[in-house]
């Protein structure tokens, strides 16, 4: 971890391909994000919220990477309305995305471009967030009341990176309420 940050107390680290909510206010979830990216959700009034992590496996414009993108924030959404939150009154926040080219393809960019049209497509509001950042970054988000905290880690670049290229090569992981998607 970069020797500018230091981790809150209650942290709950949310890895790639995880999603996680919460209604516990002393808890902050917190990640390292390059090219990824994570959505940060909240229900302001309910006073709960949630963080997904994912890479797309392959481009915007794939179909079966716009399902799996698809499917990780229904999985956040789904979660929340759980747990109180009520889909009309979420808030969205985008972090990541930052620039990695490999290939001819920029999968930050891929990547942002997904949450930007999958929030627009959904009607969501979306709060200021950090999409696109020029290096990967530390992120703490406080869940239940929606406030998000953001370092740059020009330092650790080459290892984020490399961690969400593993990432990427490895089948998603399985949650046991996945056979209770609603897509709306």
């Amino acid at each position: 971890m970069s020797l500018a940050v230091k981790e809150p107390e209650n942290a709950l680290t949310i890895r790639t391909g995880y999603y996680q909510v919460c209604d516990d206010g002393a808890i902050t979830m917190v990640a390292k994000v390059g090219f990824g990216l994570t959505a940060c959700m909240y229900d302001p009034f309910a006073g709960v919220g949630g963080m997904t992590y994912f890479l797309l496996p392959g481009t915007a414009d794939d179909d079966a990477a716009c399902r799996f993108g698809v499917q990780r924030m229904e999985l956040l959404v789904n979660s929340l309305l759980r747990i109180g939150g009520r889909r009309e009154r979420l808030v969205v926040r985008l972090f990541g995305g930052a620039t990695l080219e490999r290939d001819g393809i920029n999968y930050g960019e891929q990547n942002a471009k997904f949450a930007e049209t999958f929030v627009d497509a959904e009607g969501m509001t979306q709060a200021s967030g950090l999409l696109r950042p020029k290096q990967p970054i530390w992120l703490e988000f406080r869940p239940t009341i929606g406030k998000p905290k953001t370092v740059l880690l020009p330092d650790e670049a080459a290892e984020i990176f490399d961690m969400e290229l593993m990432a990427m090569s490895r089948p998603a992981p399985v949650d046991e309420d996945e056979g209770d998607l609603e897509l709306f």
